[in-house]
């Protein structure tokens, strides 16, 4: 069972069942098997912050009822740390759903090299932003010409 620690210090435990699977990919249109065509579920994991925890709502509704959570108060318990732990461990649960899989012993295994391309992916898309942190906007060499300035020849 893949478990994590929020910042109150209350311990969840993640267990999926078909049901949860398909509620997730319902609400969340994130599909978690580690099989599927869509690679969603990676990016929920690793650079979707609103995804994942609305993924972990959906998983552990049942532990936020018996707290007595509003959807606010249990997304309030995730700092950066916490959603690094909740997304390894949703990542534990996915593998546990299919523990005799040897696409699932993969997942698990390399469940790091995923987190380190992922975090080079979003290293890069800062770069890129830090380096033409405008895309949108015309730059000075492609910008059509201003009606004040002489006409060409």
């Amino acid at each position: 069972m893949s478990r994590f620690t929020d910042g109150k210090g209350t311990e969840w435990k993640l267990v999926l069942d078909a049901g949860l699977m398909q509620q997730v990919k319902s609400e969340t249109e994130v599909d978690l098997s580690i099989v599927s065509k869509d690679s969603s579920w990676i990016t929920a994991l690793f650079a979707d912050v609103g995804k994942l925890v609305s993924i972990l709502h959906i998983v552990c509704e049942d532990q936020i009822k018996e707290l007595g959570l509003s959807p606010r108060d249990f997304a309030r318990r995730f700092t950066g740390e916490v959603l690094d732990a909740a997304g390894f461990a949703l990542a534990g649960a996915i593998a546990d759903f299919f523990p005799r899989s040897r696409i699932a012993q993969a997942l698990r295994e390399n469940l790091p090299k995923l987190w380190k391309k992922a975090e080079d992916q979003m290293i890069k898309k800062i770069e890129k932003m830090v380096n033409d942190p405008f895309p949108d906007l015309p730059s000075p060499t492609n910008s059509p010409a201003s009606s004040e300035s002489p006409p060409p020849g």
